[in-house]
């Protein structure tokens, strides 16, 4: 399950994430408590061998032109055919452009979305944990991508990349 990954970080949505990413997934939960667990995946995961400073340079040009964009999560939670939950931002046009423009990394395999419940961590959401409903509907503005690193008790962030604004 080692594997690196690209994502827009949702911090708006990580009190909700974070602490059913720590009841579905403790090993990899970041140490670092500023990072963000909440996101909506870029590609699926990117071979070890792709990784390093040519992609970085790579990725890091690449999203400079990239304008910033914003997007809502309303309050329909959607489910997979085994059990789990996620949101769906709106409008997905900029995200599947943004995507479709990651020449040599892999797609992810399902539409842009926000993971919200992992199939096998679906227990009864303990006393304190944050209601979806607390948090949507929300609008976000994507200004920056990570590529982040995902192992057992070492998750971490390998390198951010701003969007450019498009205002100025």
């Amino acid at each position: 399950m080692t594997h690196a990954a690209l994502v827009i970080p949702v911090p708006a949505l990580e009190p909700l994430v974070r602490p059913r990413m720590r009841r579905a997934l403790p090993a990899f939960v970041f140490p670092d408590p500023s990072a963000t667990h909440a996101h909506v995946s870029l590609t699926a995961s990117i071979p070890e061998d792709l990784l390093g400073p040519a992609l970085i340079d790579e990725l890091a040009t690449r999203f400079a032109r990239v304008p910033a964009c914003s997007f809502t999560f309303r309050p329909t939670l959607h489910r997979t055919p085994d059990g789990g939950s996620y949101l769906t931002p709106e409008p997905l046009d900029p995200l599947e452009r943004l995507i479709a423009s990651l020449p040599g990394l892999p797609p992810p395999p399902h539409p842009p979305h926000l993971t919200i419940e992992y199939s096998w961590a679906r227990d009864p959401a303990p006393a304190g944990e944050q209601d979806l409903e607390a948090f949507l509907p929300l609008t976000v503005r994507a200004e920056r991508a990570e590529l982040n690193w995902y192992e057992r008790q070492n998750c971490r962030t390998l390198a951010s990349f701003s969007f450019r604004d498009p205002r100025s």
